[in-house]
């Protein structure tokens, strides 16, 4: 005991570690111990498929995000196309933090009369970047969303979409 009072911590450290072989802790935190050659097997269920590689002399496209762009749009056009219940309000959603109320009404009285905006804040009184739009008839609601969803407002891409319809209840006496 006295040759090792006089070393430093870390040699006494090292010079304990040179007799034992370490698992690396793999066991203490629940990973797998793995032996040579098993090492650089994926422990995967499904192996991953790589997109087919195109000519790189050719202009580069993105064409995994464009593809997966093009189904989302035509998804939501079917959906924005169907206003079956008359619905005249609008979410407006991904609004700039600065958009007020009276800047969403000027906009959007441009395609009918606007009946109320409400912008929508958090607790500490900032915006939310969420606005509901009420229209006077569903028309102008159908107008305003052709002309304004994906359009820049403020440097930031609008998302406009049909409020959801409450089911109206009948109260019995």
């Amino acid at each position: 005991m006295n040759g090792t009072s006089d070393m430093a911590l870390d040699e006494y450290v090292k010079s304990n570690r040179k007799g034992k072989k370490r698992n690396s802790g793999a066991s203490r935190r629940g990973g797998r111990v793995t032996t040579g050659r098993a090492r650089n097997v994926r422990n995967a269920p499904y192996e991953r498929q790589r997109p087919p590689k195109g000519n790189i002399d050719e202009q580069w496209s993105h064409d995994l995000f464009e593809d997966a762009r093009q189904k989302k749009d035509s998804r939501q056009s079917v959906r924005r196309a169907s206003n079956s219940n008359n619905n005249a309000k609008l979410i407006v959603e991904n609004l700039f933090y600065e958009v007020t109320e009276d800047d969403l009404e000027e906009l959007f009285s441009e395609c009918g009369t606007v009946k109320k905006v409400i912008l929508h804040y958090d607790r500490a009184g900032r915006s939310t970047g969420n606005a509901e739009v009420t229209f006077e008839d569903a028309k102008s609601a159908e107008t305003a969303l052709r002309k304004y969803n994906g359009q820049t407002l403020d440097g930031q891409q609008m998302r406009i979409r049909y409020a959801p319809v409450k089911p109206i209840q009948k109260v019995s006496s």
